[in-house]
């Protein structure tokens, strides 16, 4: 624990003579400002940002196939189970007067009861 406190000192110390020594004036400009200008016009900075940029554009294609591929196996995975009604609770709604072979047919039924049929309408 002590070892690691000296360490955040140390490196405390470092980065605050790293930041004093950047500030000193050479000409008109700072050290920070030639070393700013350097990065912005160097030739290894271009090629390296043309590798990021590509790097961006290789996991953007790998995320698309991924995000594709477990849509995909999950959609499967999903239809494995809704297979036969074998388990669970099965309820078939339908009406008294309706058969199981309308109701395979997609028919409705010629006539659906009233809930009243003394009740006459106005």
């Amino acid at each position: 624990m002590i070892k690691d406190a000296v360490f955040f000192i140390k490196m405390l110390g470092l980065t605050v003579l790293v930041a004093l020594i950047l500030q000193a004036r050479v000409g008109q400009q700072t050290i920070e400002d030639h070393f700013d200008g350097w990065v912005k016009t160097s030739v290894i900075v271009d090629s390296i940002q043309e590798a990021i940029d590509g790097g961006i554009l290789l996991v953007n294609a790998g995320y698309k196939k991924a995000d594709s591929g477990l849509r995909y196996f999950f959609a499967r995975m999903t239809k494995r189970h809704e297979g036969p009604k074998e388990r669970g609770i099965n309820v078939d709604l339908k009406r008294y007067n309706e058969s199981e072979e309308s109701m395979l047919e997609g028919e409705l039924p010629a006539r659906l009861p009233a809930a009243n049929s003394n009740v006459s309408s106005p």
